[in-house]
């Protein structure tokens, strides 16, 4: 079984090698269901930018939403399955999850208190970062890729919310902020469980 080592990025070894490691993207996600889970970064950067221009801004939000909902899809049906990828996928949404509630934010649409309650997930997981980073380096190996339901129901229903922040449909708003809150929490614990769970087998 193939595991993600933390210097598979260096620029090592023949110049082949090197073209290999261009643009430093990993060969795992040298594929269909690699570059939907990556066009979401550029995606995320145009959200921000296309704002308060609402049709585009949403357009770019929901083409950002369908690739992560058809990512790992197109990834199981292709066998383009990897820890790299799944790893990425994460991170990736969050980078793009943030954007759109960073965008709306600035640009008035989002109130303050619902930016942290859509982001109830995160701000638990911060915390937890340099003892799974430390897990991490030490089994150099990464946790199974597999979602739980209820961080894709966090994921959807923050898309939700983030639509009515900008129609201004404030009772829409509040009540998925909420539910994004909920899910988000739950999430997190079934994730750290997992973790632990998957890391005391290795001690």
């Amino acid at each position: 079984m193939r595991y993600w080592r933390l210097n598979n990025l260096n620029y090592i070894g023949n110049p082949s090698q090197q073209r290999n490691n261009m643009f430093l993207i990993p060969k795992e996600m040298r594929n269909i269901s690699g570059f939907l889970t990556i066009v979401r970064l550029p995606l995320a950067a145009m959200f921000i930018w296309l704002l308060p221009n609402l049709f585009w801004a949403m357009t770019v939000m929901y083409i950002g939403a369908f690739t992560d909902i058809i990512d790992g899809i197109v990834a199981r049906r292709l066998g383009q399955q990897s820890e790299v990828g799944g790893f990425a996928d994460g991170w990736i949404d969050k980078v793009f999850n943030f954007s759109l509630c960073l965008g709306s934010w600035i640009h008035g649409y989002l109130p303050l208190y619902c930016f942290f309650l859509l982001f109830t997930r995160e701000i638990i997981q911060i915390p937890m970062v340099p003892y799974f980073y430390r897990l991490y380096k030490t089994k150099q190996k990464f946790p199974p890729s597999s979602s739980v339901v209820y961080g894709k129901a966090a994921t959807v229903t923050l898309v939700v919310a983030i639509s009515a922040a900008l129609l201004q449909v404030n009772w829409v708003l509040i009540l998925t902020s909420i539910l994004v809150c909920i899910f988000g929490t739950m999430s997190t614990i079934m994730y750290m469980q997992r973790d632990i769970d998957l890391f005391s087998k290795f001690r």
